[in-house]
């Protein structure tokens, strides 16, 4: 992109407004947070009328080179500018990538499983996803097969599964394929929002409506979107990200019966936690001249290779004696050993 580009000149501007609200707020407020691609769209539509000289990776390359001379390597993060990522789920505390070795355990969380088909929108949503107990999974570079898996094996398990995706051929696809309820992008979306159709609505990638997938569809799906397509990223342009937060409660709560024990976590009181974390702290804090002089033993190994575990069972039998050295600590250990074996 050259360095002429009325979009390269806008999205400077966009930057420096952002950077600014950093500075004065320490952070860029969860509502002024957005995509990449929402970004891209927001410059075209409130920057240049409807029409960009550049596009979409040519952008996304020029802004990650203005956010590093800017700030760095994070700082398109730090701006609220969030990018794609591959597969990954997020739920409340969690976020792991996906994985065969790990589809058994991912099956459980989320009384709501919601598969979107950008990872922006997942990093975007996440921290109000976590309130309600819901999943989010980005299956991008991830075989459809594999998510259409996860998901049985979370519908399985009780879990509610659902789909959000672009208003074009291969998100309807997408929805197909995991044989589960896709709650938008669709016409109900745009009447939710009282948006019209061709307000919102944008051409497929080089112009060129993708055949084979449209004659994938059914007449009644592919009719809409025969010519364009509308993108999760317009809309969250138009509308904000907790409006369209509440639109997709509103359309998951159209079925009201479902499985909280996949959410509610059932474990110790916090109180309780928080005085278990306070004994293993003192414990922690006593060990820590003994722990800095392993340290530097482990740091000057001279030995060759050796065994880990050894060293670790090593570590275990002088720490333990190294506390029981101390008359507080011996009483302690003792007492909750005692509540230990009932």
């Amino acid at each position: 992109m050259g360095k002429t580009s009325k979009a390269t000149i806008y999205l400077r501007e966009e930057l420096k407004k952002r950077e600014k609200m950093l500075l004065e707020e320490q952070k860029i407020p969860f509502e002024k947070q957005t995509t990449q691609r929402t970004l891209y769209y927001h410059i075209r539509d409130a920057y240049m009328g409807g029409i960009i000289d550049i596009d979409y990776d040519h952008f996304c390359q020029r802004l990650l080179q203005l956010c590093r001379k800017m700030g760095g390597d994070l700082y398109r993060e730090k701006l609220g500018i969030l990018a794609e990522e591959r597969a990954q789920l997020s739920f409340r505390w969690k976020k792991e990538a996906i994985s065969l070795d790990n589809f058994e355990d991912l099956a459980r969380y989320g009384s709501d499983v919601l598969l979107v088909e950008k990872g922006g929108i997942v990093n975007l949503l996440n921290s109000l996803a976590q309130k309600y107990g819901v999943t989010l999974i980005h299956s991008k570079g991830f075989a459809v097969d594999y998510a259409r898996v996860l998901c049985r094996m979370a519908r399985e398990n009780g879990g509610r599964i659902w789909v959000l995706s672009d208003w074009d051929a291969s998100g309807i696809i997408l929805a197909n394929k995991i044989e589960a309820k896709r709650i938008g992008i669709d016409q109900k979306t745009l009447d939710y929002f009282n948006l019209r159709k061709k307000d919102v609505e944008t051409e497929y990638e080089g112009g060129k409506p993708p055949i084979t997938h449209l004659k994938a569809l059914e007449p009644e799906e592919r009719e809409p979107i025969e010519r364009k397509r509308v993108e999760i990223d317009m809309i969250l342009d138009r509308v904000g990200n907790t409006p369209f937060w509440k639109y997709l409660m509103d359309r998951m709560n159209e079925e009201k019966i479902r499985n909280l024990n996949r959410s509610v976590s059932l474990g110790l009181p916090a109180n309780i936690r928080e005085t278990i974390d306070k004994i293993q702290n003192i414990f922690e804090e006593r060990v820590d001249l003994l722990k800095e002089k392993w340290r530097e033993k482990l740091a000057s190994w001279d030995k060759g290779i050796v065994e880990v575990e050894k060293l670790e069972d090593e570590w275990d039998k002088e720490s333990e004696e190294y506390i029981r050295e101390q008359p507080e600590m011996e009483e302690l250990v003792e007492k909750l050993e005692k509540i230990a074996e009932g």
